[in-house]
């Protein structure tokens, strides 16, 4: 008879390998693109895309005898993760699969959110000539188990206020989702009937606290009224909640790409696009991946990877801009392989995990070449600035590289070139310093420091006067200050509209209590998105993989959405004064 605990050993193995996956030797380096993917509570997740029909061998690959077709369901209906607590090599992995659910499709380019433990998967394109049917699913949520990762999928029964779109640049912040841009047509919701591929215009909100929608078309003469193939990005650490910038990508409705010599963002407060002049930026280019992290300084450093131009020439650059310098650093290490179409994450507080993509433009030879990464997966070390074999959960906090600290430290901020004082107060407001020291005294410098309270200290009684007087007249000039930013603050949040009655703040805005404000004269528009504070990184919580990828240009038309088409239209159009800068 078997003993209990190798009963219970063999069982266990038994309930390990359940809904795991490992590739098969001739796949382990089969192209894979157009897919998404997310840092959610410690796994990586992995949805829709394309992959090629093409094996490591060279030959086509076939399913139940029947060639594979490149615009079937690649993963076979389901989404794969991997665990991001414990060591893994990509070539070794074993994927853990979530099947669809009755009506649920693979799709490319689609937007996804996090949401506390919920993952919302909204819009993104049927490939080929496929378009959705009446019962179909486009709008669907997971709610993962934190300790294993696996949950079900379910399709989400709330609002869904305007038709879903693909190929947008898209992200989620402080718990709400962003989209912008991107196309609609009959293969992007079971809602819409006509089969033209039509551009739409506008950022697009989804608060997944209270479910609200919101549409922003304000300043759209900055980042282009027609987007697809961009990056969106969260801005967090400046302000009490988190811009969005937007990177690269092509303007639909003229066929060019968009310029990196400003970094264009949005204020979901304010509801306004901002631009800030940048240095040694980068070539345009679309269809690239995006990270962002925070170092202990107080900068923030965006960090972009590949992209293809718009003669189809895929890119095997990294760049890094570092706010508040707004200089791009180029750190391409040896070896890196040129990459478009390919999604990437922040893991482990310093690695970038890069999923997927093709070395050329889309092409039957693009698809045919392996791929260097088995599974196609990369990683990338934030601090040493190499490509990795391995991916490390452990290995220690971010550290701004040397090359950008240099320049930090040589007074970089000083050739800054601020478009204007708000921007500079914006990014400047919680900059440390570069020197530890330096950054320790000017925190300690608050004036909350210990006081002596022996009187024979010898300090002169004209001194005391003197810092008496001085005292008084700084604080003066401290509440004017104080004021004088709070007024500019609750200007911003006026200009945004609210539900019809109300009179106070969200609750959840700054994490106090409500703050009373007279009704704003647009009452009837849509309450704005609820946000909160982001706390500095911690590897067991949620993060999206601030990515967005592209179809090639041939792939999708000029069709500009009609403005008579009520379901986009401002429900509150606003006038605003205009960010500073020409568009791009």
């Amino acid at each position: 008879m078997m003993a209990p605990a190798r009963l219970l050993f063999l069982l266990s193995c038994l309930f390990s390998t359940l809904g795991a996956t490992v590739t098969e030797p001739n796949k382990l380096y089969q192209r894979r693109a157009y897919q998404n993917a997310v840092n959610m509570g410690g796994f990586l997740y992995l949805e829709g895309g394309e992959k090629s029909y093409y094996l490591d061998s060279g030959e086509k690959e076939t399913v139940n005898g029947e060639p594979f077709a490149l615009d079937s369901d690649g993963w076979g209906s389901n989404t794969r993760f991997l665990p991001l607590n414990k060591r893994w090599k990509p070539a070794e992995i074993e994927y853990q699969t979530i099947p669809f659910i009755s009506g649920q499709k693979t799709v490319i380019l689609a937007s996804l959110w996090i949401g506390g433990n919920t993952l919302y998967r909204w819009g993104g394109e049927l490939t080929g000539d496929r378009t959705y049917e009446k019962n179909d699913k486009h709008f669907l949520t997971l709610n993962p188990s934190t300790s294993t990762g696996d949950g079900n999928w379910q399709a989400y029964t709330g609002e869904d206020k305007f038709n879903a779109t693909g190929n947008g640049a898209t992200t989620s912040c402080d718990g709400v989702g962003y989209v912008f841009g991107g196309i609609s047509w009959s293969g992007t919701s079971p809602s819409i009937t006509s089969d033209a591929k039509e551009s739409q215009s506008g950022m697009f909100m989804f608060n997944t606290s209270t479910k609200a929608w919101r549409k922003s078309t304000s300043d759209l003469n900055i980042p282009g009224a027609t987007h697809r193939s961009g990056n969106a990005v969260c801005l967090s650490g400046f302000l009490d909640y988190s811009l969005v910038a937007l990177l690269g990508g092509t303007v639909r409705n003229s066929q060019t790409q968009r310029s990196f010599s400003k970094l264009t963002f949005f204020d979901p407060i304010a509801d306004r696009w901002r631009t800030q002049t940048t240095q040694n930026f980068p070539s345009e280019r679309d269809s690239a991946c995006a990270v962002g992290v925070r170092s202990k300084y107080g900068t923030y450093e965006i960090y972009l990877y590949g992209g293809m131009d718009k003669s189809g020439t895929a890119y095997s650059d990294i760049y890094v801009l570092s706010l508040p310098l707004f200089r791009w650093f180029k750190v391409t290490p040896p070896n890196t392989p040129k990459r478009q179409l390919h999604s990437c994450v922040l893991a482990g507080q310093r690695q970038m995990v890069s999923y997927g993509g093709l070395d050329a433009k889309y092409s039957t030879d693009a698809w045919k070449s392996s791929d260097p990464w088995a599974n196609t997966l990369g990683i990338f070390d934030l601090n040493t600035l190499q490509w990795k074999d391995e991916f490390d959960p452990d290995l220690g906090e971010y550290e701004m590289p040397d090359e950008i600290k240099k320049a930090y430290d040589a007074g970089g901020l000083g050739n800054v070139i601020w478009d204007d004082e708000e921007n500079k107060s914006i990014f400047m407001s919680n900059y440390l310093g570069t020197n530890t020291t330096n950054a320790t005294n000017n925190t300690d410098s608050s004036g909350s420091g210990n006081q002596s309270d022996n009187s024979s200290s010898g300090t002169p009684a004209g001194a005391i006067a003197g810092g008496v007087v001085g005292g008084v007249v700084g604080l003066a000039i401290i509440g004017i200050a104080a004021w004088f930013f709070l007024r500019r603050r609750n200007q911003g949040r006026e200009q945004v509209g609210e539900v019809e009655g109300s009179t106070e703040l969200p609750k959840e805005l700054y994490g106090g209590p409500p703050v009373p404000r007279t009704p704003s004269r647009s009452a009837k528009s849509p309450a704005p998105p609820s946000y909160v504070a982001q706390p500095s990184y911690n590897p067991n919580e949620t993060y999206y993989e601030l990515h967005d990828t592209g179809v090639a240009s041939e792939l999708a038309s000029d069709t500009v959405g009609s403005p008579q088409q009520s379901t986009f239209a401002s429900t509150s159009p606003r006038s605003y004064s205009r960010s500073p800068g020409s568009a791009l």
